[in-house]
């Protein structure tokens, strides 16, 4: 185990390596899942219910949640990014993401995807720059032929 002078685990480093991996849920959390999935349909039929008596808040949650992931999965994100062909211009992109996020043009869930966009070019662009210079290093160190 690496420890520091003071005895502690080092940065990085569990006292337990083999100890529950991140993200992973307890059994409480898991049964409560379940749980709750099982009775999803009557749940949400009980809030249809509520809504249709006038509960607002019965109608807030399913206006939340339905309607929130509808609008997910079914509307573009209506905002104007700098053209990326560049690193640079990944910077100028993620700069005009804050600005919009600061101006009230952009939800946090618009941001996060447009941020998740931008994030996968800028990989794109690392990988292909990656390829082109192993392709060049390994052309360099084959033998040259006469030699």
């Amino acid at each position: 185990m690496d420890r520091t002078p003071e005895g502690q685990f080092c940065a990085g480093r569990s006292g337990n390596p083999k100890g529950r991996p991140i993200g992973a849920k307890n059994k409480v959390a898991r049964k409560v899942e379940k749980l709750i999935i099982g009775e999803l349909e009557s749940i949400a039929r009980k809030l249809i219910e509520r809504a249709k008596d006038g509960n607002t808040q019965a109608a807030t949650v399913l206006f939340r949640t339905v309607v929130g992931a509808m609008r997910e999965r079914s509307m573009p994100i209506r905002f104007a990014l700098p053209e990326l062909n560049t690193p640079a211009d990944a910077v100028e992109a993620m700069r005009a993401i804050a600005r919009g996020i600061a101006d009230g043009e952009l939800t946090g869930d618009d941001a996060r995807a447009l941020t998740a966009a931008v994030d996968a070019f800028t990989k794109a662009i690392e990988a292909h720059d990656h390829s082109t210079r192993l392709s060049a290093i390994e052309e360099q160190l084959k033998p040259k032929k006469g030699k």
